[in-house]
């Protein structure tokens, strides 16, 4: 999940507010970012840190395999479906009041 802030906004300070999205989308991770800052969370194991970008999808499916019991398959044909229903790759991200497909 993506956490977008305007650039005024330091985007650490709102972990509280993406926190609940997250879980309900069941999204292992959260990316917290203004724009050319961005955080990495995995909410369950450590805290947010820096990151250069957003990970690139075989550095998700290296995340997935290596922090997580379930197959990474079934999170590849949920992306790769998403994508083909038209949403951005990006898949969902929270916007405004309430998550938004992209």
């Amino acid at each position: 999940m993506i956490e977008a802030k305007k650039r005024a906004i330091e985007p650490y300070v709102a972990k509280n507010q993406a926190l609940p999205y997250a879980q309900q989308l069941q999204a292992p991770f959260i990316f917290l970012s203004k724009g050319e800052l961005i955080y990495f969370w995995d909410y369950q194991n450590d805290d947010a840190r820096i990151v250069n970008s957003f990970f690139s999808r075989r550095q998700v499916k290296d995340w997935f395999e290596q922090n997580l019991s379930q197959g990474f398959e079934g999170i590849i044909y949920s992306y790769d479906e998403h994508v083909e229903k038209g949403h951005h790759p990006a898949c969902r991200v929270r916007t405004g009041h309430a998550p938004q497909n992209l």
